[in-house]
């Protein structure tokens, strides 16, 4: 099963989530604040997020990667954008610095 997570590039789980799963080398969305519900990590962009069950669902995301990510308000890296640092955590996207909730529907590795 590890192998198979590793080739599709991502985990996920419909359980409640901890910060604690998102390993090394991953990109951690979760559904809830605080990293709760539903929670995916990836290695590598992904083009569209609704077979993932986050599409416009995310409401925090921990970079837990060397690299800068982009997070995208549609599919296929368009629409508006955030870049989340190398290592950097956000535990609401409601907070008003971010107003990036619940709209995440791609992401790509190597930032904006």
């Amino acid at each position: 099963m590890i192998a198979s997570l590793a080739f599709a590039g991502l985990s996920a789980s419909p359980a409640a989530a901890s910060p604690e799963q998102c390993s090394s080398n991953r990109f951690c969305l979760f559904e809830d604040e605080n990293f709760q519900a539903v929670f995916a990590g990836f290695t590598r962009s992904q083009s569209q997020l609704f077979d993932r069950d986050l599409d416009d669902k995310t409401t925090a995301i921990i970079n837990n990667t060397d690299d800068a990510w982009c997070v995208y308000s549609d599919g296929t890296y368009t629409g508006s954008r955030r870049e989340i640092g190398p290592r950097q955590v956000v535990s609401s996207l409601l907070a008003y610095e971010w107003q990036f909730n619940d709209v995440i529907s791609s992401i790509s590795r190597g930032g904006c």
